[in-house]
């Protein structure tokens, strides 16, 4: 734990990179790697530093919610995180949901 202390900004998003390898691959649920990245990489960036947040918000979500339907929309959410994140460097931090977006449309 020490050793994680020591390092930069990049660093840490370098180790959330790897935790988001183990929800695409499977080795992690997506609830189980967005709250290593949210404990031992989000919680270390810099202030302004919010390549990460997501992670922490629907790993909160999940601990918050009872509802199933609701449950999927986390998961699915933080998969897509974890894909951006690896992708691009940053974790995106919302789901598109084309049925919401038609039903506003209507």
């Amino acid at each position: 734990m020490e050793q994680l202390n020591s390092l930069s900004s990049d660093q840490f998003i370098h180790v959330a990179k790897q935790y988001a390898e183990e929800i695409i691959c499977g080795s992690a649920t997506p609830y189980e790697g967005s709250k290593l990245i949210w404990i031992e990489c989000q919680l270390r960036l810099e202030k302004d530093d919010h390549r990460l947040d997501p992670f922490a918000y629907w790993a909160g979500e999940i601990e918050a919610t009872l509802d199933k339907d609701r449950l999927i929309q986390c998961e699915l959410a933080l998969r897509a995180a974890a894909e951006s994140l690896i992708n691009l460097g940053f974790a995106i931090g919302c789901l598109f949901n084309i049925h919401s977006y038609f039903y506003w449309l209507w």
